[in-house]
């Protein structure tokens, strides 16, 4: 012989199918019911109400690259200029292209 003779019966296939598409059905709609009763009641992104959520840090700018030049802003203007840094120890900031002209003068330490 070799071989079977007979085909599969198809409609305990079929029905083995239809009963695992309905548990699959039950247990994606009851996990969607769960997460429902979980979750506070949420607001819409596109409601223009008043009292609308801000979200938390960091948020999108409204006009983008406005804090970036205002931070280089004052970068420039902290390593280009005389300061101080703590006056009751002392502690004086001075321009950074100062700061290289003294540390060639000096030299740098050598083991």
């Amino acid at each position: 012989m070799g071989y079977e003779k007979r085909d599969v019966r198809i409609r305990p296939v079929l029905g083995f199918m239809a009963a695992l598409a309905v548990v699959f059905s039950l247990a994606l709609w009851s996990m969607a019911r769960l997460r429902d009763a979980l979750t506070e009641e949420r607001v819409s992104p596109n409601s223009m109400s008043a009292d609308r959520i801000v979200p938390p840090a960091p948020r999108l700018e409204l006009t983008p690259g406005t804090s970036l030049d205002a931070l280089e802003r004052s970068v420039a203007i902290e390593l280009g200029s005389y300061g101080w840094i703590d006056a009751e120890s002392d502690r004086v900031r001075i321009p950074i292209e100062r700061a290289m002209e003294l540390a060639l003068e000096e030299g740098f330490p050598v083991r």
